[in-house]
Order: structure tokens, then C-alpha cells, then sequence
């Protein structure tokens, strides 16, 4: 009975560091599921018009080590995909390692340009602002709802223009005889938020066709002036067409390009691939 009980307790001392469960081999998924982290863990993308529906959106912090420079960096706005099931054998991991989930197309808006803001500007006054600028561009602004609550304010503007034509396309929409009026506008608008004490960004978004899809070529400027408004559409489309003619084409498997187009220079900072991999190899030159 003596030898027994000894048997029992060096069996229970022997399973104290095995885990518990129902057969030898089951698997849960975990945080490294498919051996790897990051953006490409199984991301669902949903979709929305300028700012919310992209795989990777501008979180604008304010130091960028990678160029020294007070622009933002940009990080993934990605959602894993709700599935709760448990894959309990690796055969089933690899096929879903596979499955990867692609970057949703943005649809192209109704009119031919979008003007998108956030719920920093729905005061009377910025409303007021916005309708001026909607017929400056004969359209209609557009209200982009967010998720949480942010301090940061983004006001969009999205087109759709072809390969190399981005920045006369969009002149040649606006109009010589208005463009003066709609930097004026903007301006307004962003002094609005500056007086706010808050971090702002304003985006231009291009809808480029390329094959049966359009690449998006976003510009982004942090704290825009009126200064930088005027750069941006004078000087960084024009920059950005020269740069997207051969990168589009090189390219095939990129679906979003960025830029920063806060200071003098036009600077690449991300692009992403229809995969929803983000990919940090820029055009020759940006």
C-alpha cells in the first residue's frame, strides 16, 4: 500500500507541468497564429470613403525617427477577422495562413470630386465653411463617422484622375477662376482647428485607374496652412504623377500609395499591397 501511495504522489509531481487538455495534439489559436504578427494577421477591412475603410490610416504622431522630421507616422488600421473557431490541426492553419484577405477597393465617389470631414467640424461656422467649399467644387461634403473619439481632425478630398494626370485633372476641374477661393476656404477651415489647440491633417486622396481596380495615391499634410495647401496642389501632385508613371506600372501588386506632403518636399512614407501586406519601398527619388 506504502509502495501504491508513493506511485500516486510521483505521478501527481510528474503532471504538474503538463497542460491540461482534452487530446495530445489540439491547437488553439493564439497571437502568433499563422507564425507571424502584425498587419498581415488575417485582416478584415471594411470600408468607408476617405478616411476609416483604408488598411492603414494616420495616426500622426509627432516625432518620425525614420527621416527626422516632424511628420507622422503612419500606422495599420486593421481589424482581424471575427472568427472564433478553434483550427485544432495544423493542416487547417496552413489552408487559412493562405486565405489571406485582400484590401477593399474604394469606390470611387458619386460626384467628381468628395469632400470628407470629421466631427470637428460640425459647428456652425465650419458647416457654413464646408458649404461654401462644396460649391466652389460643385459637390456636396460629406460627413465621415469615426469609430472612437480622437483628437486629431481630418478634412479629405478624393478624385478620380488618370495615370500622370492627377494634378492637372484636378486644376482643370477646379478652375482657375475658384482656386484661389478654395485655398482661401481651407484655410479658414483649418484655422478653425488651429485655434483649437488640436493636431489636424488634411488628406488628397487620387483614384487612379489600373487595370480593372484603381490605386490609391493619398497626400497628406499635418497641420496644414494655407501656405502648404498651395504647395501641395501646385507643386506635390505634380511631383507625385511623375513618380506614380513608373511605379504604378513596376508595381502591378500595389494598390495604396502615401505621401507627406507637409513640408517643402513631397517624402514616400508607406505603400500596401491588394494583400494587405504594407510594403516601404518608395519611387526612385521620393
Amino acid at each position: 500500500m506504502a509502495l501504491a501511495l508513493l506511485d500516486r504522489r510521483q505521478k501527481i509531481a510528474d503532471e504538474r507541468g503538463e497542460g491540461i487538455r482534452s487530446r495530445d495534439h489540439a491547437e488553439m489559436p493564439g497571437s502568433l497564429e499563422d507564425d507571424r504578427t502584425g498587419a498581415v494577421n488575417q485582416p478584415g477591412v471594411r470600408g468607408r470613403a476617405v478616411d476609416r475603410h483604408d488598411v492603414v490610416e494616420p495616426r500622426f504622431a509627432r516625432d518620425d525617427e525614420r527621416r527626422g522630421r516632424d511628420a507622422g507616422a503612419v500606422v495599420g488600421e486593421v481589424e482581424r477577422r471575427h472568427d472564433a473557431r478553434p483550427r485544432p490541426h495544423p493542416p487547417q492553419r496552413d489552408r487559412r495562413a493562405e486565405e489571406r484577405s485582400e484590401l477593399l477597393q474604394r469606390e470611387p465617389p458619386a460626384d467628381e470630386i468628395l469632400i470628407s470631414f470629421d466631427r470637428s467640424y460640425r459647428d456652425a461656422k465650419s458647416q457654413a465653411l464646408l458649404a461654401d467649399l462644396g460649391a466652389l467644387l460643385r459637390t456636396r461634403p460629406q460627413a465621415e463617422a469615426k469609430k472612437a473619439l480622437e483628437p486629431l481632425s481630418v478634412l479629405g478630398i478624393v478624385g478620380v484622375f488618370l495615370l500622370g494626370q492627377i494634378s492637372i485633372g484636378f486644376l482643370g476641374k477646379v478652375g482657375t477662376d475658384v482656386y484661389d477661393q478654395v485655398i482661401k476656404k481651407l484655410g479658414l477651415l483649418f484655422g478653425r482647428r488651429r485655434a483649437d489647440g488640436e493636431p489636424y491633417v488634411f488628406r488628397f486622396v487620387a483614384l487612379v485607374p489600373s487595370r480593372n481596380s484603381f490605386v490609391e495615391v493619398e497626400l497628406f499634410a499635418n497641420d496644414p496652412t494655407t501656405e502648404s495647401m498651395h504647395r501641395l496642389f501646385a507643386e506635390h501632385l505634380a511631383r507625385a504623377d511623375g513618380y506614380m508613371m513608373q511605379y504604378v506600372p513596376d508595381h502591378p501588386e500595389i494598390q495604396r500609395v502615401v505621401f507627406d506632403a507637409s513640408g517643402p518636399d513631397l517624402i514616400f512614407s508607406f505603400a500596401v499591397r491588394s494583400d494587405c501586406v504594407p510594403y516601404f519601398r518608395g519611387p526612385t527619388g521620393a
